[in-house]
């Protein structure tokens, strides 16, 4: 699928839509109220973070962040990208009314770019949206009030209330849809809808004494057809449950790379059922898909899982479809997310662990302790070595210059020497044996003070290269750092 975007970078746009208070919106969950600074700037943040999201190939994650950004700030960009990540999904239809509304905003927030490639997505989303026309058919006792209000159903989903002010909008494929009236027997019925096409159900009802249950089903896997006595009811998950009449019921679900599982259960009227199903990976149905999943966490032994089972390995060999993979490790924010496999193909899924506060506050105290005692290590050992060595080496200097001086001494001090000739004895004898002994006391104190400093100012030159070495990389976590990989975004942003 191609990048949303094209180059799959942010597009900027004006950012006066951030800050104009928002109109009234068909897209549901825009803010009804002035935005504030606040709501504006964490807008933004998650804008930016939704970006990261999808380019890890995490569009469901993106989607969340998209729509909080969206009921906070109401914001056309947001609105924008909300559409591009639904298509991505193949959720046409709420593509579909993303793009409709942001392509309708006066004046237009879009670059000619922008509106060219939504435009195109909303007619790729409508090319695969079609209608169901519901009509309901009562029994002869029943009349058409008690159908006011009624729940209708699209795969388990509430999708509104009878009477619908208009058809069912469903992309295109197998669905279920249901009505469920007071007083009578819960309906639904298995539609096949092709995109551009409308297809009309007959809805025929019958009464039922007494109250209905409700059944929550779980599935251990998504993207599981589930079925009730033999009719399929929507793909896993179900959302809030369904509303079978009381009695004995069997419930199945299917996958392909999976044992079907199926169980039996007993809805009491006015009561809530609950009811889970464990499908089973299939190896050699695995064997022959040949799906494959590659995931790489940005912090080494992390605990990986998918769909609740602890996976190790670097390839891992999975059935075809939707996933939920998850990643941990003690000191960072547990990361779910969900993928999708194609058969016969390898997906690489990259995970980025976001440090807890504690973690962070951790690393940047080792960040601060390496750096400044590492600059205080070089610091102190070039001002010792550099003491030392005007100490010490000419000391040394002042000790060989001694050293012949001392030679040339001890010829004067033998017998027939300059010392020795006349009587008494010439006195600059004694003066350079008083300048040597001097010069002596003053080489030794140099050499002496100057070697511990050298000796102390390489250690401590080595020691701060050493914690500047082997410090963390103060960068690490800049990506995940509110402040610092998600707070420079200045103006509205989509992709």
């Amino acid at each position: 699928m191609e990048p949303m975007g094209g180059s799959g970078k942010f597009w900027l746009i004006a950012g006066c839509v951030w800050t104009a208070t928002p109109s009234v919106h068909g897209y549901p969950g825009a803010p009804t109220a002035p935005v504030s600074d606040e709501a504006r700037t964490e807008g933004k943040q998650r804008l930016a973070r939704a970006l990261a999201l999808f380019d890890e190939g995490d569009a469901e994650a993106a989607l969340a962040e998209l729509t909080k950004a969206w009921e906070l700030t109401g914001s056309p960009a947001v609105l924008y990208n909300l559409g591009l990540v639904q298509l991505s999904l193949g959720r046409w239809v709420a593509a579909d009314a993303a793009l409709t509304e942001v392509l309708a905003l006066s004046p237009d927030p879009l670059k000619p770019a922008q509106r060219a490639r939504a435009l195109a997505a909303q007619q790729k989303a409508r090319a695969r949206i079609g209608t169901v026309v519901l009509v309901p058919k009562l029994p002869e006792a029943s009349t058409p009030d008690q159908l006011v209000g009624a729940v209708v159903e699209v795969d388990g989903v509430e999708a509104g209330r009878w009477p619908l002010s208009a058809p069912l909008r469903v992309g295109s494929g197998k669905h279920a849809v249901g009505l469920v009236a007071p007083g009578h027997a819960p309906l639904r019925r298995e539609v096949i809808v092709a995109g551009e096409a409308t297809v009309t159900v007959d809805m025929a009802l019958v009464r039922m004494e007494g109250k209905i249950g409700q059944l929550v089903v779980t599935v251990s896997v998504p993207a599981a057809a589930v079925a009730v006595d033999g009719g399929f009811v929507g793909n896993s998950p179900l959302g809030k449950g369904l509303a079978p009449t009381p009695g004995k019921h069997t419930l199945e679900a299917k996958r392909p790379g999976y044992s079907a599982a199926s169980t039996t259960v007993v809805v009491g009227a006015d009561t809530t059922t609950q009811a889970s199903l464990t499908l089973a990976e299939d190896a050699a149905a695995i064997k022959v898909l040949g799906a494959r999943a590659v995931v790489t966490p940005s912090e080494p032994a992390s605990l990986v899982e998918i769909d609740g089972l602890p996976r190790s390995g670097a390839l891992v060999p999975m059935p075809p479809g939707p996933h939920t993979l998850r990643v941990e490790k003690a000191g960072f924010l547990p990361t779910t997310r969900g993928f999708s496999l194609v058969a016969g193909e390898t997906a690489t899924i990259k995970v980025t662990l976001i440090p807890t506060p504690e973690t962070l506050a951790a690393h940047d105290a080792s960040v601060s302790f390496h750096r400044t005692w590492g600059f205080v290590g070089l610091g102190s050992g070039v001002l010792l070595a550099t003491l030392g060595g005007v100490l010490f080496f000419p000391g040394r200097a002042l000790q060989t210059d001694i050293d012949t001086r001392l030679a040339a001494h001890e010829q004067d001090l033998q017998p027939k020497g300059r010392c020795h000739v006349g009587t008494p004895p010439s006195p600059d004898c004694a003066a350079t044996a008083a300048a040597l002994e001097a010069d002596r006391s003053t080489a030794r104190w140099k050499v002496g003070a100057g070697l511990p400093l050298l000796i102390g100012g390489g250690a401590l030159l080595g020691a701060g290269v050493i914690l500047l070495l082997t410090g963390p990389n103060a960068h690490r976590f800049d990506a995940v750092r509110p402040e610092i990989g998600l707070g420079w975004v200045g103006v509205s942003l989509a992709f």
